[in-house]
């Protein structure tokens, strides 16, 4: 068996044992989004549309059971955005094997609803660092996909609120490596927007920015 399919017996077999708690229900969730995840490995192993569509399959009965749960368990929201994500990934792997723009606006899609969830709780959890982080990286991925729909003024508007976010953890703890190392990430794919849009010149100082960030975090 591929591990993705133990992990989806596993999650049936989780649920089974107890299916009305809610611990039980958000352990099934969990494991189904691990093996979405570990199907959407196979399925860039084998290039394969029919792979990415099963990794999708998975990863929404993740998503339902977390749906499901998070209006009475509010751990269940921060992984209803998670799971989001982390479809966009597939969609993004099977527009580029298909070449069909639909699944990067699929994916944009998902995209702005997993973010939305992720800035209500920074808003309801100030406390919390994560939020502020993961809300930065959402940005950056959201920046991508907005320069695979050719939408590049609106990716400029999410680079650099992403880097500005990052930018500001990173001010807080200059010994923050990981933040040194968004920063970089940041720069250099709003610097291959700018690129792609025409903007040449432009680009070339986040080029030079990722590029002198990268070698000392390296």
């Amino acid at each position: 068996l591929f591990p993705y399919t133990t992990l989806f017996r596993s999650a049936k077999a989780l649920r089974a044992a107890d299916p009305e708690s809610v611990q039980s229900r958000h352990r099934q969730a969990s494991a189904e989004g691990a093996a979405g995840l570990t199907a959407f490995s196979r399925a860039k192993e084998l290039h394969s549309a029919a792979a990415f569509e099963k990794a999708l399959k998975i990863s929404q009965a993740s998503l339902d059971g977390f749906l499901a749960l998070s209006a009475s368990h509010a751990p269940a929201l921060g992984d209803v955005a998670i799971v989001y994500f982390h479809m966009s990934y597939i969609r993004w792997a099977l527009g580029d094997l298909t070449h069909d723009r639909r699944q990067f606006e699929t994916a944009l899609d998902v995209q702005l609803k997993g973010t939305a969830i992720m800035r209500g709780l920074a808003e309801k959890y100030p406390q919390d660092l994560k939020y502020p982080r993961t809300i930065a990286d959402n940005l950056n991925e959201i920046g991508y996909t907005l320069t695979k729909l050719g939408r590049f003024r609106e990716a400029e508007t999410s680079f650099r609120e992403s880097l500005a976010r990052f930018e500001a953890i990173g001010a807080a703890d200059p010994r923050n490596i990981e933040a040194q190392k968004d920063i970089a990430d940041v720069c250099r794919y709003f610097a291959g927007s700018l690129a792609q849009s025409g903007r040449r010149p432009e680009s070339l100082p986040f080029a030079r920015r990722a590029a002198s960030t990268y070698d000392p975090v390296a």
